[in-house]
């Protein structure tokens, strides 16, 4: 099986736009939890 690289730019900038706020939510979310944690 052979692997392609994608060169669409728009493909990729999709792409960021899907998992860039995806990630920040998890971020928060840890943090939130971190802070919010009973056992501390």
């Amino acid at each position: 099986m052979k692997i392609r690289v994608i060169r669409d730019k728009k493909f990729y900038k999709m792409v960021l736009s899907i998992m860039v706020p995806v990630a920040l939510q998890q971020a928060i979310n840890m943090g939130v939890n971190c802070v919010y944690s009973p056992d501390r």
